[in-house]
């Protein structure tokens, strides 16, 4: 089954939102017309690093990223990128 799942992933080119997820840390993207936004959840008991891309910031206070964020045991932190479109 995994075989099967890699293969489909693969070839449907799905890539995960971030590299180097940390082991049970999770992460959800969705988008609007003007930014990307990254859920970090930690549900483990122990602290640990996600490394983002330094073109996100902290979607509730605006502070700019820096290369890892830190998450505490059963901490949340949202992101924000935002998206440069070309008009139409």
């Amino acid at each position: 089954m995994t075989h099967l799942l890699l293969n489909l992933r693969d070839r449907l080119e799905i890539k995960p939102p971030i590299d180097a997820i940390p082991h049970g840390v999770r992460v959800s993207e969705r988008r609007s017309e003007s930014h990307r936004y990254l859920f970090l959840l930690n549900p483990g008991d122990k602290s640990t690093q996600v490394p983002v891309p330094e073109t996100f910031s902290d979607a509730m206070d605006g502070s700019a990223c820096d290369s890892e964020v830190d998450l505490d045991p059963w901490d949340v932190r949202v992101l924000q990128e935002r998206i440069n479109h070309t008009p139409s």
